[in-house]
């Protein structure tokens, strides 16, 4: 089996296939996320200051008031995001952890001798298939989609 000889290579390719574009932009949104929170820090440093303004009178209540709103408004569209950028990221390396276990399953089948029920759902979340579409001579043509636990469909190379 690929996976046994090649763990690495088939784990590279596994992540490869599924990871490699949501890893980069992964590394994008951790610097997102980073610059994000030093904005809502300064957000927090500005409102604190316009509050000590109004209160020694160098702005008027209205004034601050209105910037009060703004300074809120994107304080908390901030927030959001981040919530957001933080989901993805999170999503992103738990996928990446589900190609570790999944090849954790594969060693510990490496010389399998017979394949049975057991084995059949500890590797395998489902199987799709679908209806014929078509002959080939005297052969039907049927596509079967395998959706493996811990890292979906693997495409054939």
């Amino acid at each position: 089996m690929m996976a046994s000889k090649f763990e690495d290579k088939y784990l590279q390719s596994i992540l490869a296939t599924e990871h490699v574009n949501q890893k980069k932009q992964s590394e994008k949104d951790k610097k997102e996320i980073d610059t994000s929170e030093c904005k809502l820090a300064d957000f927090d440093k500005i409102i604190k200051k316009l509050y000590a303004d109004t209160a020694l009178g160098r702005i008027s209540d209205n004034r601050f008031a209105t910037l009060l709103a703004e300074f809120e408004k994107e304080q908390q569209e901030l927030m959001t995001k981040l919530n957001t950028l933080r989901e993805k990221v999170q999503s992103v390396e738990e996928n990446a952890n589900k190609a570790y276990q999944f090849l954790g399953f594969i060693r510990k089948y490496t010389d399998l001798q017979e394949l049975n029920a057991k084995i059949l759902n500890e590797l395998i979340d489902k199987i799709v298939v679908w209806q014929w579409t078509g002959k080939r001579g005297k052969q039907k043509v049927q596509r079967v989609d395998i959706y493996y636990k811990f890292v979906g469909i693997v495409q054939g190379r």
